[in-house]
């Protein structure tokens, strides 16, 4: 498992704003903390045998688990912050999709992004960054299929490929396809503040 430290100060030169692995008896792996070049500023991710995070120089890193860097992104232009979430098979009706990886991240200024990750690439994806918000901005994200096992013939689904993100910060939701396409219907406050932590429930239907 995984853990990120608070950091002590802004950048690498103090404690703090690192990420440590370690296996079911507590002990440190080895490579572990990385020495990444920024402090590390979110709860890591679990994904694909990877271990996904974002950083204060508003770049994703992923890191293999001998603590190696596997993929770096551009950077968004502000820390990220918050909360990532990776959807390791997203779903594309009709064929494979062009990145086997999504990752969704947010940036302290009130940026979001997707990712697509494959190998050693990591960029943005077509339709992203959006703007959802401003200054402390601190998102959480859940991939959904909103579609779930509906039978064809339903009429069109909810999204062209992929799954729904949906997006949380202080007291709004918002829903965006991968594409970057906007759900209608989200984004309004709803009256006061909502935990931080994205919960999903799941009921197939017997067909």
């Amino acid at each position: 498992f995984a853990v990120t430290t608070f950091a002590d100060g802004p950048d690498t030169s103090t404690a703090g704003g690192r990420v440590f692995l370690f296996d079911h008896l507590g002990a440190l792996q080895a490579g572990w903390p990385p020495a990444l070049p920024a402090i590390v500023s979110t709860p890591p991710v679990f994904a694909a045998g990877s271990v996904y995070v974002g950083a204060a120089d508003g770049r994703i890193y992923v890191l293999n688990l001998d603590g190696s860097v596997q993929a770096v992104s551009p950077s968004l232009g502000a820390p990220i912050s918050g909360r990532l979430a990776v959807d390791p098979v997203p779903s594309f009706p009709g064929g494979m999709p062009v990145f086997p990886i999504l990752v969704a991240a947010g940036t302290s200024s009130g940026d979001v992004a997707v990712f697509g990750h494959l190998g050693s690439n990591l960029v943005v994806q077509s339709g992203w960054p959006v703007t959802l918000s401003g200054p402390g901005f601190a998102p959480d994200f859940l991939w959904i299929d909103f579609d779930g096992n509906r039978p064809p013939g339903l009429g069109p689904p909810t999204c062209d490929f992929g799954r729904t993100l949906v997006a949380h910060h202080a007291d709004r939701l918002w829903a965006y396809c991968a594409s970057g396409a906007a759900l209608p219907g989200w984004g309004r406050a709803t009256g006061d503040t909502v935990v931080a932590g994205l919960v999903l429930f799941v009921e197939r239907a017997l067909l």
